[in-house]
């Protein structure tokens, strides 16, 4: 059931051994009848990595950093540790099937997956706070100005706690002369220390499906592009790479509309879009040309005439990234009818 996704999926991989991890999976959704030709793993993907991302199923949390990141939860309950492991196998699973997912985690974890040592300058991507008085300790004179011992404040299950950096660190103070340590201690702590059970759970589950030796060459940018895809797009390319059937071309009074409805789109409902098609919201790195089936195929992004009938709304193949396009009378229509399938569509509405 997709209410139960990830409970669902942790019962089916405690009977599945890293050989079937790379066997082709069959996706299918208690009470709902679809053959699964690939647009529904590529739909699960989404529907599990949505729900482990959530707020509400807490996890993961957001950093205290502009740029929209996540960060690990200590787990306060062991059995949480085994669903680090399950997000890591799942991610590595979308990556052995060359699918770009939603997976906004931290730099920190990339660098982690990578087995690149983080270092002061990646805490911009936690804390910005915490870095910027990080680095002010590094390059100024302190004396008079930080009051600090060798304890970081912290909490535990909503509780503050404070965490002593090293023994006895609470009683001793952050001077010019040990401040270097201290930023150092500090560092290994948060990116370290503080996510050590849930962060080794996640890599067990990721190398479990991809060894560590496979994607050590990468660097954190690199594989984080390839597992999340391209974070922009680019409606020209877009254009460029879509075939048409039946009567449409390129300038078919339909097709003309489409474009140019899509032309007022934001960043957000392009990808909205996207997700209705294709079943994922993102691109791989090779952007249009290169949308496959999950068994490999070429299987560009294809819009298909159907007829009109008042009130019809746009289908999705999501198999084949086909969409099958009303012949609207006006642009108008088009546009309410586009707007009215991102704006209330669920998932497996309007697929096939």
């Amino acid at each position: 059931m997709r209410e139960e996704i990830i409970e669902s999926t942790t019962n089916n991989f405690d009977l599945i051994t890293n050989e079937d991890m790379h066997k082709e999976f069959q996706i299918t959704f208690l009470g709902e009848i679809a053959m699964d030709a690939g647009g529904l793993l590529r739909e699960w993907f989404t529907i599990l990595m949505k729900k482990f991302f959530s707020e509400e199923y807490g996890l993961l949390e957001r950093t205290k950093s502009s740029c929209v990141s996540y960060y690990f939860k200590v787990p306060t309950k062991s059995e949480r540790s085994k669903e680090y492991n399950i997000l890591g196998k799942v991610v590595a699973k979308a990556l052995f099937e060359k699918t770009p997912i939603y997976c906004p985690l931290n730099r920190i974890i990339y660098k982690h997956l990578v087995q690149e040592k983080p270092c002061l300058e990646d805490l911009i991507y936690f804390d910005e706070e915490l870095y910027k008085s990080l680095v002010f300790m590094k390059g100024n004179d302190i004396n008079d100005v930080f009051f600090e011992t060798f304890n970081l404040p912290g909490t535990e299950n909503g509780e503050k706690k404070s965490v002593e950096l090293r023994p006895g660190g609470g009683a001793e103070k952050v001077t010019e002369e040990n401040k270097d340590e201290y930023i150092s201690l500090v560092t290994e702590y948060i990116i370290q220390k503080s996510i050590a059970e849930p962060l080794a759970a996640f890599l067990d589950g990721f190398y479990y499906v991809i060894p560590k030796e496979f994607i050590s060459v990468l660097t954190p940018d690199e594989i984080e592009l390839i597992i999340c895809g391209l974070p922009y797009i680019d409606l020209q390319e877009w254009k460029d790479f879509t075939e048409y059937r039946g009567e449409f071309n390129k300038n078919h009074e339909a097709i003309q509309n489409f474009w140019e409805v899509l032309n007022s789109l934001s960043q957000d409902e392009l990808s909205l879009l996207i997700l209705f098609v294709t079943g994922t919201p993102r691109l791989p790195v090779e952007g249009f040309s290169s949308l496959k089936t999950t068994r490999g195929d070429p299987a560009r992004f294809t819009i298909e005439p159907v007829p009109y009938v008042k009130g019809v709304l746009p289908r999705a193949h999501t198999c084949f990234n086909r969409l099958d396009l009303p012949i609207y009378p006006d642009i108008e229509e088009m546009r309410s009818c586009l707007i009215n399938v991102l704006e209330n569509h669920t998932y497996g509405f309007g697929i096939e």
